[in-house]
């Protein structure tokens, strides 16, 4: 580890650059002096960091708390805290870290339950927006990768030949010989994203910040900085392509297209972090606030445009996205269109050039609960676009679209499946080609079943791609008509929630779809204003 330090300080220049830094460096409200004293050698203090100089070094300690959770601080032993701790009473996890700093001479370690009173809300509330600053100003980051909990430690005693590189020494005649090193390619991600502390929904803003971190996974130790991504039984840098995907501090300010490396880097932090496990659902948003906080820096935007999850920069084509096996949240945490809304698998949706926009924006606005990146009380979005009728019959688990008649047209389709529908468009019932048609719910129960009447469902559509320069004759078949099944909440007029995707990707298809949103009768209820182009106004909750 001393070594990798030195490197990482000596000739990482990225790594030690300032430049691109556009926070203001601040110390964590308190930091636990860990710097052996021989006064007494066996203690550690909490220390309140305004009797510090804002320059200290001090390091973190990532780790999974586990079910049994001892000395947290609280409010009754804060001064007991801060007149020292004795290091036997702490876990092995803690003891160990401690161990690490005093290793590399770092006098300052930052762990959570010690430095955050854990029954203290206000001090919860202050401390919690400032995670983005803590990991992303510290010196290093100590991470407990192997271990389920705090009694887990970071040392591991592997075999050392299942961590070794294999040595293989190829011959061309007599005289001339080549050795390689074989490495096993996913060893990275099978020892360090798939262990343990990863699975956590806090610890991956604590990855993505961090500017320097070592992980204790179960196999061996590996070094991981913007610069370099290393193991203990490999030091040439062969992972380094992979180093990337965890760590924000890898853009730079500087970096051509540097929104869309940004934007780029938050559809990837999404897509994990949904995997992730929460001990509390509510904490979804204030988990990942750090995450967000330091992306809103990288763009440079308004102070508005951080959506509850989502960017006002990617809207609309960004509420495209979908969940597998999700579940609504209860109590409200986000609106509808946000896939903060849902505990589950998230995938978002991509990007590619060419597709046309079906809305347009009208007013996207996000309500927070005090901190702008963490809970939300209210929000809402206003779009103008197509729309077409969509009924669900709950005895039959299919989709209807409907233009004069709520039961004119039936989609024989299985939710979740690909299925052959039949549109009206002028009166006359139109077949669409077998397997062009996908319905994704956000949720499994998105509809109320307690309802005498079948639900109203409404298409609204997203992108529209028709594919027009395609030269395959496979691909000349297909289009992308992609959008949102909304359900009226029958609060307000025009007002829904999002309830699902619905998708279809073939010429024949759009092209029917996109005759019959010309002309359709949709009840005054289900939009708040209509425009001679049969565009409607309506709003999203």
């Amino acid at each position: 580890m001393r070594r990798w330090l030195h490197v990482c300080r000596t000739e990482h220049e990225k790594c030690n650059s300032d430049l691109d830094r556009l926070r203001q460096f601040t110390l964590p409200k308190r930091l636990l002096l860990v710097e052996v004293s021989e006064q007494a050698p066996d203690t550690i203090t909490l220390i309140d960091s305004n009797s510090l100089k804002q320059s200290i070094r001090y390091a973190t300690l990532s780790h999974a708390w586990g079910n049994v959770r001892r000395c947290r601080l609280l409010k009754n032993n804060l001064k007991t805290y801060e007149r020292g701790i004795v290091t036997a009473d702490l876990p092995l996890t803690f003891r160990e870290a401690i161990e690490v700093c005093q290793t590399l001479g770092v006098a300052y370690l930052w762990i959570d339950s010690l430095c955050i009173i854990q029954d203290s809300d206000a001090d919860w509330t202050a401390e919690a927006p400032r995670m983005a600053d803590i990991y992303s100003n510290a010196f290093l980051t100590i991470a407990a990768t192997a271990s389920v909990d705090d009694e887990g430690g970071l040392f591991r005693s592997p075999n050392p030949q299942e961590a070794m590189p294999l040595l293989v020494t190829a011959h061309r005649g007599s005289k001339h010989q080549t050795s390689y090193h074989l490495h096993y390619e996913d060893d990275f991600q099978e020892n360090v994203d798939a262990a343990p502390l990863n699975r956590r929904a806090w610890v991956l803003q604590e990855r993505y910040l961090a500017a320097r971190t070592v992980h204790f996974a179960e196999n061996q130790i590996y070094w991981q900085c913007p610069s370099a991504l290393m193991s203990a039984s490999d030091n040439t840098n062969t992972l380094v392509n992979y180093r990337d995907i965890y760590n924000f501090n890898s853009i730079e300010s500087s970096t051509e297209n540097l929104t869309l490396c940004v934007l780029e880097n938050w559809t990837t932090i999404v897509e994990a972090y949904s995997q992730c496990k929460l001990t509390r659902p509510s904490d979804k948003l204030v988990a990942m606030s750090g995450l967000a906080r330091r992306a809103h820096e990288m763009l440079r935007c308004a102070p508005g445009d951080y959506l509850g999850g989502l960017w006002r920069q990617e809207l609309p084509e960004n509420l495209l996205w979908s969940a597998v096996d999700g579940v609504k949240a209860d109590p409200y945490r986000a609106p509808s269109w946000c896939w903060t809304s849902l505990d589950g698998q998230i995938h978002c949706s991509d990007h590619p050039s060419g597709r046309t926009s079906m809305v347009e924006v009208l007013n996207a606005s996000v309500h927070p609960v005090g901190d702008p990146f963490s809970a939300v009380d209210s929000a809402s979005l206003l779009l103008r676009g197509r729309l077409c009728n969509v009924i669900l019959p709950k005895q039959l688990g299919a989709v209807a679209f409907t233009k004069h008649s709520p039961a004119s047209a039936v989609v024989k389709n299985v939710i979740g499946q690909t299925g052959q529908a039949q549109v009206v468009v002028d009166g006359k019932a139109k077949l669409l080609p077998a397997g062009t048609f996908t319905t994704l719910f956000d949720h499994s129960r998105p509809l109320d079943s307690n309802a005498d009447a079948d639900p109203v469902i409404c298409f609204l559509p997203i992108v529209d791609d028709d594919n027009a320069d395609a030269t395959d004759d496979n691909e000349k078949d297909s289009a992308i008509l992609a959008g949102l099944m909304l359900e009226p909440t029958g609060q307000k007029r025009g007002q829904f929630h999002r309830v699902g995707q619905l998708t279809f990707d073939t010429r024949t298809a759009c092209n029917i779809l996109r005759i019959a949103f010309g002309g359709q009768d949709i009840p005054e209820g289900l939009y708040q204003d209509l425009d001679g182009d049969d565009w409607y106004t309506i709003e999203i909750v």
